[in-house]
């Protein structure tokens, strides 16, 4: 509960079930607190990888990695986020290589650890995605979609092929991509995450947006979609600190008024663009939280405290 709690953006009500955990089993007394340190560190990486705070992401890896040391099935959870942390930072030869790594040694180790191991060809095709190469991120994602299936993990083949539609996209097949997006669509708004709807609702948007500024009679219908969805994606990546889900979102909003010739709502997303970028940076140069272990020590208010660091 407190992870479905914590991927729809309620962070809040996700620490509040992990402190009854605290309660019980004080850190770093036995193997039931680890439990849920290691589910902690796992929210609070995912929660500052979101939100640029690289310093803060480091930590919460490198004390996972300790825990990992203990409980052979976080490794490759620890080795994720270290791959994560090369993406974020840049190092995308580096993150190749570890996610790669990651796939090739899951398959040695048997289907079990394989299966958790899939949803990295996403993480792949996106660091190629990133670098503008779909012709390489397309056959990442088929793999994915055909593994998922596969093992019956039907939200990840959802997933996978929302992340098709983002590769059509590039290589611009508006149509495909349309297409793909209406079959999945109802599933995902019903049963996916947070993170998944509202990425979701950007790509269509997208899709839509890019389709009718090449055919001006498209325009009527399509124009109120494109608006209601990219609002609500904006909404959904603010409760949860994603500043690059932000950002993609503002900017086709932006460009969805420059369409639109409507300048001043235009110039307004545009700054709204310029100042989630200037916070980017900001928070990729911002110091880490000071004593990080010995806050989950601590007996009151330790997971609120670290919870609470950055907000606005």
């Amino acid at each position: 509960k407190f992870r479905q709690s914590a991927k729809e953006g309620d962070y809040a009500k996700a620490i509040e079930m992990l402190n009854a955990g605290k309660e019980r089993y004080p850190a770093f007394t036995s193997s039931e607190a680890n439990i849920w340190m290691a589910t902690a560190l796992s929210i609070l990486f995912e929660r500052a990888s979101g939100r640029h705070e690289l310093s803060n992401a480091q930590q919460y890896a490198s004390l996972f990695a300790a825990l990992a040391e203990e409980v052979s099935e976080w490794r490759i959870v620890s080795e994720y986020q270290y791959a994560s942390l090369a993406r974020l930072e840049g190092r995308l030869e580096e993150a190749q290589g570890r996610f790669n790594k990651l796939i090739e040694d899951a398959k040695r180790k048997g289907s079990d650890t394989y299966q958790q191991a899939v949803p990295y060809y996403l993480q792949l095709a996106e660091l190629h995605l990133d670098a503008d190469d779909p012709y390489n991120a397309f056959p990442l994602v088929m793999t994915c979609i055909l593994s998922a299936s596969k093992y019956h993990m039907h939200l990840l083949v959802h997933h996978a092929k929302v992340v098709l539609a983002e590769t059509l996209l590039h290589l611009n097949d508006n149509k495909k991509a349309a297409d793909i997006l209406k079959g999945v669509m109802p599933t995902i708004l019903a049963h996916g995450d947070l993170q998944l709807r509202s990425m979701t609702l950007s790509v269509y948007a997208e899709c839509l947006l890019t389709s009718a500024i090449g055919d001006v009679g498209l325009w009527p219908s399509v124009a109120p979609r494109v608006v209601r969805m990219l609002e609500t994606a904006i909404q959904g990546f603010q409760k949860l600190g994603n500043l690059d889900g932000e950002f993609k979102a503002e900017t086709l909003l932006a460009l969805y008024y420059w369409a639109a010739s409507e300048p001043e709502r235009c110039q307004k997303h545009a700054a709204t663009c310029r100042g989630l970028h200037v916070r980017k940076q900001q928070r990729r140069r911002a110091p880490p939280i000071q004593n990080v272990r010995q806050k989950l020590v601590e007996k009151e208010g330790v997971l609120h405290d670290l919870l609470a660091n950055g907000e606005e």
